[in-house]
């Protein structure tokens, strides 16, 4: 037991480790459903619907690679990359417009939040995320929406794969199809099952992966249009859209035309966190809003960020 009790608290302590049980089991089916899929999709799904032969064979094999690919590294870098304010130098030194924060014990610049999950102020904090286990941030921020991005694609893609190999299978489009796909158990149930339970599952969670990973990015997008970050949203603040072609290379890098290919092109953002100058001169409530935020007890802040 204190074996146990030694190794849980030094992989509590791990930065990339979930530090909840929501975290652990959220990020859990992450790590497990996408290689599953990928697996999935490759091995079984396109060799049935496209002959291995055919040159719209290796079309597929090579938009499979490169969604799933940046799936897999976007997801990663959104989990690896620092997005605390420790990245920052004089962070025990007062600057105008940051405040202290008495759990980290040094200041934070403007939009940065401490999360009480990850227990860090978090540079340009727009939430914590369940499925990375870790806050969504100013340096994390492009992988986790490109992540969105392409796991909503992957899904639509699978999806798509599977309910031709099911037409295949039937013969042609019956209402047993839908009915297989919305409710499989039913469809079970009632001898309507045109395939085999795995493959109906698989395909009703790929749609449902696939709508939920497209709500998070519509979500994200409409608020990139406002250079509103989802924490802000929440505490009514919308004081840093400086344009389109300006708040996307906040959110996406220098070279933005070219990041969203793949996470491995260096993008370097236009500013490291430590100053924002709001639109409106008459900033009161953010100032306000900020020094309660330090001031209050952290059973508060808990309750405040969820």
């Amino acid at each position: 037991m204190a074996t146990r009790r030694i190794l849980s608290e030094s992989l509590a302590k791990h930065q990339y480790f979930p530090k909840t049980t929501t975290d652990l089991i959220c990020m859990g089916f992450t790590v497990v459903a996408l290689p599953t899929v990928i697996v999935y999709g490759w091995s079984f799904l396109l060799p049935s619907v496209v002959p291995t032969t055919s040159k719209w064979y290796f079309y597929n094999v090579a938009l499979m690679l490169f969604l799933w690919v940046n799936v897999v590294l976007n997801f990663y870098k959104a989990v690896t990359e620092d997005v605390s304010t420790r990245r920052l130098t004089l962070l025990n030194a007062a600057q105008e417009g940051w405040v202290y924060c008495q759990w980290c014990k040094g200041h934070a610049p403007p939009r940065s939040h401490h999360c009480p999950i990850c227990d860090v102020c978090v540079l340009r904090r727009d939430h914590h995320c369940y499925f990375t286990g870790r806050c969504v941030g100013l340096h994390n921020h492009r992988y986790f929406i490109m992540f969105m991005l392409y796991a909503s694609l992957g899904c639509l893609y699978g999806f798509v794969l599977s309910v031709m190999y099911i037409i295949q299978e039937e013969g042609g489009f019956t209402f047993r199809i839908p009915f297989a796909l919305i409710l499989p158990v039913l469809a079970k149930m009632s001898g309507q099952m045109p395939v085999h339970m795995f493959i109906s599952f698989m395909s009703s969670c790929s749609a449902g992966a696939g709508f939920i990973s497209a709500s998070f990015l519509v979500i994200q997008l409409m608020l990139f249009l406002k250079g509103q970050t989802f924490h802000e949203l929440r505490r009514g603040l919308a004081n840093y859209n400086r344009g389109f072609l300006n708040n996307l290379e906040e959110l996406l890098g220098k070279y933005w035309w070219v990041s969203w290919i793949s996470p491995l092109i260096p993008s370097p953002l236009p500013l490291d966190g430590s100053s924002y100058i709001p639109l409106e001169v008459s900033d009161s409530k953010h100032s306000s809003e900020d020094g309660r935020h330090f001031s209050a007890t952290k059973e508060g802040t808990r309750k405040r960020f969820h």
